[in-house]
């Protein structure tokens, strides 16, 4: 099966499986007399709210999907990207992002309810980064990444690292602006923040976790590194649970990427 078939079934799959703890939800009355205590205590989410995510939800699955459906020879391109296309994309994903980030900053406590030192940070931070290194590894050393990617055509990466390593100064300032601040407020805000509390509030925490870390791997459309993003979403979701603030996924997620750029320009620039 081609990558951008496999691709759009995996997305919408994935985007219909977050809207069954919703339905059965709505089946158990979970309103009336919900089983799993609504987070915070302010009554978030609100059905406004769950409508407004909803809403978000769908236009940013259709907007990932849309060039899988019009590019039949391949998702990914590998032509740099010039500063125009750079600009337009940070503004339409800050524009997109905007609503679900003031409604966490609004909505949702940011102090932590425990505290979380120096080194709690670095525990959590080596815990996302074994979820996503060690897969990767275990699975690149069976060849299953390089034999998924022959099969369907799908790059073995994240279509921004290629980018990174083959674009210019000004192209790459702009990349790493979007890697490392923009993508983990804006991801981590609408995954964990939003959605997460949405799914937990009608299906519990376990299904929750499931299926945004789910959509999240989805999202990213790259096949070989869909299991690995999948557990890097089931950590960040533990780690919101555990810290009931956004700032530590955040931190990690930044981190992580950051990382990850800088490897990036050390090995192929």
């Amino acid at each position: 099966m081609h990558y951008t078939t496999l691709a759009l079934i995996i997305l919408l799959g994935s985007l219909a499986l977050c809207l069954l703890p919703v339905f059965f939800g709505m089946l158990r009355k979970k309103i009336a007399t919900p089983q799993v205590p609504m987070f915070p205590e302010k009554g978030f989410p609100a059905l406004w709210e769950q409508l407004l995510a909803l809403f978000f939800f769908l236009i940013y699955t259709g907007a990932t999907a849309l060039p899988l459906l019009s590019d039949s020879a391949g998702y990914t391109s590998r032509e740099p990207l010039s500063t125009l296309e750079l600009v337009s994309s940070l503004a339409s994903q800050i524009l997109i992002y905007l609503p679900l980030i003031i409604l966490c900053i609004v909505r949702l406590p940011w102090r932590p309810e425990t505290h979380i030192g120096l080194k709690r940070l670095v525990a959590w931070l080596f815990l996302a980064l074994a979820a996503i290194i060690i897969p990767s590894q275990i699975l690149e050393s069976m060849g299953f990444l390089q034999y998924v990617a022959e099969q369907t055509g799908s790059p073995l990466y994240q279509d921004v690292i290629y980018h990174i390593a083959q674009g210019s100064t000004g192209t790459r300032i702009l990349l790493i602006i979007m890697a490392v601040i923009v993508a983990p407020l804006a991801e981590e805000c609408c995954f964990r923040g939003i959605l997460y509390n949405i799914l937990k509030h009608w299906g519990g925490a376990i299904p929750a976790m499931l299926a945004s870390a789910l959509l999240f791997s989805a999202v990213h459309v790259a096949l070989p590194q869909a299991v690995p993003l999948f557990l890097f979403g089931m950590v960040q979701c533990m780690a919101y649970e555990r810290a009931k603030t956004l700032w530590l996924p955040i931190a990690i997620h930044a981190v992580f990427n950051a990382l990850s750029v800088l490897c990036v320009l050390i090995l192929f620039t």
